[in-house]
């Protein structure tokens, strides 16, 4: 993905089953190209984490650290905005799980936040399911 101006542009490296990675790159005026930042996919799952463990009980102790399979998918621009969009997907070898929940990175700011256009699917660690909140 490129952006409008092409001074920058995100690139979607698939790893193995199940991840990929998202690395944002800026053009220089003098053609260079430089890495801006190589953890998108990780960057947005903090940020939903983030968001989990405030709004639910049972995602205080849920470590990034602990997904097995993750990638980050669907990214696009936002046209009005330096801003990037996609949606993360993770889930652990037993127990929590998220899949589509929208982030946006801005650009100049450097600033990840969540985004939600609909309802991401979360399955919820095994010490929730009995007494989630929404």
């Amino acid at each position: 993905m490129i952006s409008p101006d092409e001074h920058w542009f995100v690139r979607d490296q698939h790893i193995f089953a199940g991840w990929n990675v998202l690395v944002l790159y800026k053009i220089e005026p003098d053609g260079r190209v430089q890495e801006v930042e190589s953890k998108l996919r990780d960057l947005g799952l903090k940020c939903i984490l983030a968001d989990l463990r405030r709004t639910k009980k049972g995602w205080a102790h849920i470590s990034s650290e602990k997904f097995d399979h993750m990638s980050a998918e669907e990214a696009s621009r936002n046209s009005t905005a330096d801003v990037v969009h996609f949606e993360v997907f993770g889930r652990q070898f037993k127990g929590a799980g998220i899949a589509g929940w929208g982030v946006e990175y801005n650009v100049r700011t450097n600033k990840m936040t969540t985004h939600l256009t609909h309802k991401p699917d979360i399955e919820p660690p095994s010490n929730e399911k009995s007494t989630s909140r929404d």
